[in-house]
């Protein structure tokens, strides 16, 4: 029945997380769009406004990549969304190539995207536009991993 928070849809997930995926895709659909047809800045204030991190940066990534020309890498393990986003963005680059030199926006993007908990999915904008950045966050990445450091959480090393 409508309106129940638990009902399911014909693909076992529940009616409001399937709304609030869809509408994820929504707004990241809308920022390449806008990227594609030249307006930057009302792309980034689109995704701006997501106010969930986990949609917001795939979406800054996204719009990010397009802007600079980053090759649009595709992840076999990605859920049905990522997967209608990487073939958005890969219709996006065909059809509206980036220009030539990256927009003033995109340094703001890869920071804002860096601050979520999807801040992997930028790491090919970081590496396109500042090949070394990349190493670094790699590196720090490996520091928490050997630290034992997990979600915002030490660990102790187990006792021998």
């Amino acid at each position: 029945m409508l309106g129940q928070p638990d009902m399911q849809t014909s693909g076992g997930q529940s009616e409001p997380k399937s709304r609030r995926a869809r509408a994820r895709m929504l707004v990241a659909t809308l920022a390449v769009l806008r990227a594609a047809l030249g307006d930057a800045e009302r792309a980034y204030a689109t995704v701006s406004d997501v106010s969930d991190p986990d949609a917001r940066g795939p979406a800054l990534a996204a719009v990010a990549g397009h802007l600079t020309g980053t090759p649009v890498l595709l992840d076999v393990t990605a859920e049905a969304d990522d997967w209608t986003l990487t073939i958005l963005c890969t219709l996006a680059r065909a059809l509206c190539p980036a220009p030539p030199a990256a927009h003033p926006l995109v340094g703001s993007m890869v920071h804002k995207a860096l601050e979520t908990d999807t801040w992997y999915r930028i790491l090919p904008v970081l590496t396109h536009i500042a090949p070394g950045a990349a190493d670094a966050v790699l590196g720090v990445a490996e520091q928490h991993r050997r630290g034992g450091w997990c979600g915002g959480v030490t660990r102790s090393a187990p006792s021998r």
